[in-house]
């Protein structure tokens, strides 16, 4: 036998086994009718065969016998499940594809707040920014301002308040961004109310003494400071005979003490975070015998 005779029958044996070859396989491919699927809603997919005159069996395993994959109530705990569509069959490689649960969910109410900085602010005097802050939410979100006029740059709210003001609203409202590719509107709303600090003045301190009569022989003497007409809050010190850090200040009279001056200062709290120093001062004069008064 020829050896070109024995190479034309390989040549044709070959070609023989190739037609009987089955065609190569496609991928699997689904479609799912979200991308992000909302809280409380759900996630319908299908997987279908892309290869020509395929008969092979589609199905979810542990989840659907059919090509259709339909997963109601979606819950943010299911966020990142993977869910496999297989076919099978027919002569043909086993083929998989796979589907990953991307659950939109947040903010509430409850999870957006609002905060400040200085907390409290003098009218007119010094600019405001407000921080509002979202959390519990995905995959993200974005912020938008209503109320007072203001800067607004995402998160944050700046403007510069005036007397008329005081007590109004700034209001923020926190939106998931599926909204603009949705149009499903998953949203959270906070309000913060304005408050101007201000207060006390010297007018508006003062001093009383317990007992209100004082000897050379009174063995203590308690002092009150009181201040009205402030907000937020406000502390005390005292200087002079005594020294103290709240409202009252205790001390022993002594002969040599006599007209001698106790001194309180009332400073508004927002000092401590703004450096805005807001205070009343009054003094009182230590008399001995029948009388004594508060001088200012």
């Amino acid at each position: 036998m020829s050896p070109f005779y024995c190479v034309l029958i390989f040549i044709l044996t070959l070609q023989e086994f190739s037609t009987n070859l089955p065609a190569a396989a496609a991928e699997p491919k689904t479609t799912c009718n979200k991308d992000y699927v909302p809280e409380g809603t759900s996630l319908n997919c299908t997987c279908t065969d892309s290869s020509s005159g395929s008969t092979a069996n589609v199905s979810w395993p542990g989840h659907s016998n059919t090509s259709v994959l339909i997963v109601d109530n979606v819950r943010r705990d299911d966020n990142g499940t993977v869910f496999t569509c297989l076919m099978e069959g027919q002569g043909a490689t086993d083929r998989t594809t796979n589907v990953t649960l991307l659950v939109a969910y947040g903010p509430t109410d409850n999870t957006v707040s609002i905060t400040s900085s200085p907390q409290y602010v003098t009218n007119e005097t010094t600019s405001v920014t407000l921080t509002c802050t979202a959390r519990d939410f995905y995959p993200s979100v974005t912020y938008s301002w209503s109320g007072l006029q203001c800067t607004s740059n995402g998160a944050n709210c700046t403007f510069l308040p005036r007397p008329e003001d005081e007590r109004k609203y700034v209001h923020c409202t926190v939106l998931n961004s599926i909204y603009q590719s949705s149009g499903h509107e998953i949203k959270g709303f906070a309000a913060y109310q304005l408050h101007f600090a201000y207060g006390p003045t010297d007018n508006t301190v003062s001093i009383t003494s317990s007992p209100s009569v004082v000897t050379s022989e009174t063995p203590s003497v308690t002092l009150t400071c009181t201040a009205r007409d402030f907000y937020p809050s406000v502390t005390y010190s005292w200087s002079g005979l005594c020294t103290s850090n709240t409202a009252i200040c205790t001390f022993t009279p002594r002969a040599e003490d006599e007209r001698k001056y106790v001194y309180c200062t009332v400073l508004n709290s927002i000092y401590q975070s703004s450096g805005h120093e807001i205070k009343g001062f009054a003094a009182y004069q230590l008399q001995f015998a029948c009388k004594h008064h508060i001088t200012k």
